[in-house]
């Protein structure tokens, strides 16, 4: 089956799982306008095949607007910040730049407020759970979606 959101042949597993679970499908809307893919107008062919109206599957694509954005769990936040602790220790043993200048630092955060994934209620991304503008502000860190790399 072609995904509409990806341009690509996908299992309909992942279907399923771009129905079922809001982050994996913010995620999949985020490669696809990285892509330059028009999403939004275009209906979901697993729910057309299944039965879905194409104009309802068209309606279900906005429902960025109405899901609130989930972090992962607590334990796997800790984890991630246990893992950025453990590169900004080895970047300083390294005797490497830690911060980053105002201007990247800058870049980076318009870049995570232009992403469907992240919250800007909260200044958290809904894919690492990282709280963006102590994140952005490391050079050993990058995004997890690949829209800003480590320095």
């Amino acid at each position: 089956m072609k995904c509409k959101r990806l341009q690509k042949a996908v299992p309909e597993s992942f279907c399923h799982a771009c129905l079922r679970d809001c982050t994996f499908r913010r995620h999949l809307i985020t490669q696809a306008e990285s892509n330059g893919v028009e999403w939004r107008d275009a209906p979901c062919a697993y729910e057309c095949a299944a039965g879905v109206p194409e104009e309802v599957s068209v309606e279900n694509n906005h429902w960025l607007t109405t899901t609130p954005i989930t972090p992962p769990p607590l334990p796997q936040r800790i984890k991630n910040l246990a893992g950025a602790g453990k590169r900004v220790i080895r970047g300083l043993v390294r005797d490497k730049h830690i911060k980053v200048t105002k201007e990247v630092h800058n870049t980076r955060l318009d870049i995570c407020n232009s992403c469907a994934l992240f919250d800007p209620d909260e200044g958290v991304c809904g894919d690492c759970g990282c709280i963006m503008v102590a994140k952005a502000g490391l050079a050993v860190e990058s995004c997890p979606l690949g829209k800003w790399k480590a320095i």
